[in-house]
């Protein structure tokens, strides 16, 4: 990620294309997001969609963010 935020479009546009399996015509118009380190969500968004998710009816249990967030992938 840190590769395509700091290095010039031209220096990885055409690998994208061909192992992406984009048309040619796409090198020009492919827009490239500004990718972010990964990242723990905050603990009271998490806790506010478990309150939506329960007022909606929408699961039947409460869950608490240590049983939904797990930092293994940003370690």
């Amino acid at each position: 990620m840190v590769y395509l935020n700091t290095q010039a479009r031209e220096n990885y546009i055409d690998l994208l294309i061909e192992k992406g399996g984009f048309p040619s015509a796409a090198k020009e118009t492919l827009l490239i997001p500004t990718y972010r380190e990964a990242g723990l969500p905050a603990e009271k968004d998490v806790v506010d969609c478990i309150q939506w998710l329960n007022h909606k009816d929408l699961i039947k249990q409460s869950y608490t963010y240590q049983d939904i967030v797990t930092d293994i992938l940003v370690q």
